[in-house]
C-alpha cells in the first residue's frame, strides 16, 4: 500500500542506490581505458572502489529492511536498527577513506592489497547476510548476523 506522506521509503532508497551503483559501474566499464590512465593513481582506486562502497550500503539497507519487518512481526522495538545501520556504514566508509588518504600520501602496494581484501570481506559479509535472509542459509557470517540482528 502506498502512503504518499512518507516520501523516500527504504524500498525507494534501495532501488535508487541499485540504479546508482549499476550506472556508475557501467560508466567505469565503458571508460575503463580512460580511468586506467588517470593520475594520480589514487583517483583510479577511488573511481573503481566507490561503486563497491555504495553496493555495501545498498545491501546493508536491504538487511535493515528485512530486520525491521522481522522485528515488527515479533512486536520488538526497532529503535536500535537504524543507528546500527548508520554506524556500520560510517565505520566501513571511515576505514576505506583512511586507506585512500594513506595511499594518496604515500603509495604502499601492501595497502592496495589490504584495501581490496577489505572490500572482499565487506561484500562477502553482506552477501552472506542476504543469502541467509532470503534462504535461511547457515553460513558463519549469516549466523553472526542472525545473532546480532535477531533477538531470541
Amino acid at each position: 500500500m502506498r502512503v504518499p506522506e512518507y516520501g523516500w521509503t527504504t524500498q525507494k532508497v534501495f532501488h535508487f542506490l541499485n540504479f546508482l551503483v549499476n550506472g556508475v559501474r557501467a560508466l567505469v566499464f565503458v571508460f575503463r581505458r580512460s580511468v586506467q590512465n588517470l593520475h594520480p593513481e589514487i583517483v583510479q582506486h577511488i573511481l573503481l572502489d566507490m561503486p563497491s562502497l555504495a553496493l555495501f550500503t545498498t545491501y546493508a539497507l536491504l538487511i535493515l529492511f528485512w530486520a525491521e519487518i522481522y522485528y515488527q512481526a515479533r512486536a520488538v522495538s526497532t529503535d536500535r536498527l537504524r543507528p546500527s545501520f548508520f554506524t556500520t556504514n560510517a565505520v566501513v566508509y571511515t576505514i576505506q577513506i583512511a586507506m585512500w588518504l594513506i595511499l594518496w600520501w604515500k603509495y604502499i602496494p601492501l595497502l592496495v592489497i589490504l584495501s581490496k581484501m577489505f572490500f572482499a570481506a565487506c561484500e562477502r559479509s553482506h552477501s552472506a547476510s542476504y543469502s541467509w535472509l532470503s534462504s535461511e542459509n547457515n553460513s558463519c557470517c549469516a549466523g553472526m548476523m542472525k545473532m546480532i540482528l535477531l533477538p531470541r
